[in-house]
């Protein structure tokens, strides 16, 4: 699939910059690795075009038994939204997910952040709709996980993020063709 725009490291870099500014020590962990953008650990378990089952998948083949983390930033959803799946239906997945996840690694805490907007001329006015239905869902869900005992607490992540942060450029010129 042809893609432009896509900035490796994302979100990393910064988040990487600042702790470093504050004299946290940071180790990012992952089956992948990306040192773009002047990161200094370039290791993560992002995965572009991968579906909730996707990752669920992932989870379930002892990944995070290699990988172990303190804690996990889980950005997701995107793809599911893009590939026709409703909000509820990607709740619920998303629900399985953190089951998963806190069943395989219970010590770490989980990070379950909304995810970013699209570009609305390049992607429909469904997907965008979508993507707003499952980012007010994702509150509730994490709360219900939380009172079962999960360690799981919700960011307001992707939703705070504008088109231009997602491409790195604070514009709209470097999207992916797909408005992401």
């Amino acid at each position: 699939k042809h893609r432009i725009g896509a900035v490796p490291g994302g979100w990393r870099i910064r988040f990487e910059s600042e702790a470093i500014a504050e004299g946290l020590k940071l180790n990012f962990v992952g089956s992948e690795n990306n040192r773009s953008g002047g990161l200094r650990d370039g290791d993560h378990a992002g995965f572009p075009g991968r579906s909730i089952q996707g990752t669920i998948d992932w989870v379930r083949s002892g990944q995070l038994s290699r990988y172990p983390a303190d804690a996990i930033v889980l950005m997701i959803g995107t793809n599911d939204g893009f590939g026709g799946a409703s909000a509820t239906k990607m709740r619920d997945r998303l629900g399985e997910l953190i089951d998963e996840i806190t069943r395989k690694a219970p010590n770490t805490t989980l990070l379950v952040s909304s995810i970013p907007p699209v570009d609305a001329p390049r992607a429909s006015a469904n997907r965008n709709s979508t993507i707003a239905a499952y980012n007010a869902l994702l509150p509730g869900l994490v709360n219900q996980k939380a009172r079962q005992g999960k360690n799981v607490a919700y960011v307001e992540g992707g939703r705070s993020l504008t088109k231009g942060d997602n491409n790195g450029d604070n514009s709209r010129t470097r999207d992916l063709n797909d408005g992401i």
